[in-house]
């Protein structure tokens, strides 16, 4: 009888976490993202991944299906190469009119206080792009988010004044 209660109470304490292994995440990521060599690449990866499915919808875009607990890692790789992508560009001394950048949860705004002389200047505002796109990437993948955009500030850091905002993707088509 005991062992009987011990495995009704082991199978309880087991099955959410068999459950949870059973949670999917689904991406959409647009087919503009992808080069007709590249797609026919990503289907050829994804059929040997047995915890992954990837579909495409009748506009071309990617339906990407994932274990949840695969995604939460991804999702915390990416949030963590975008922190480390600002640390990198507060800390190198080749830019130095940045004197901070802040980014909200989301990485759907970056704010850039500089030194403004300086940065209109030189040619230092080349990181910006990488920012953007990094954080275009993270909106994609956020399924807790129909954001698809990233907005970036630049602070006069002698004012604290935005004088100028640019969006990507919107900026990458100009």
């Amino acid at each position: 009888m005991k062992k009987i209660v011990s495995l009704l109470f082991i199978v309880t304490l087991l099955l959410p976490l068999v459950a949870c292994g059973n949670q999917t995440e689904e991406i959409v990521i647009p087919s503009s993202f992808f080069s007709e060599e590249e797609v026919e690449q990503i289907i050829e990866e994804v059929d040997g991944d047995d915890d992954a499915e990837v579909t495409i919808n009748d506009d071309g875009d990617f339906v990407y299906q994932m274990p949840k607990a695969e995604y939460d890692e991804m999702m915390t790789e990416l949030a963590d190469d975008i922190d480390e992508m600002i640390e990198g560009i507060v800390s190198d001394e080749s830019i130095s009119s940045v004197t901070s950048i802040e980014a909200n949860g989301d990485y759907s705004i970056f704010t850039i206080t500089v030194d403004r002389a300086d940065f209109e200047e030189g040619f230092e505002g080349m990181f910006v792009m990488g920012l953007g796109i990094s954080g275009v990437f993270y909106q994609i993948f956020d399924t807790s988010s129909d954001q698809e955009s990233v907005t970036i500030e630049y602070v006069d850091a002698e004012t604290n004044d935005v004088y100028d905002s640019i969006v990507y993707p919107d900026a990458l088509e100009e």
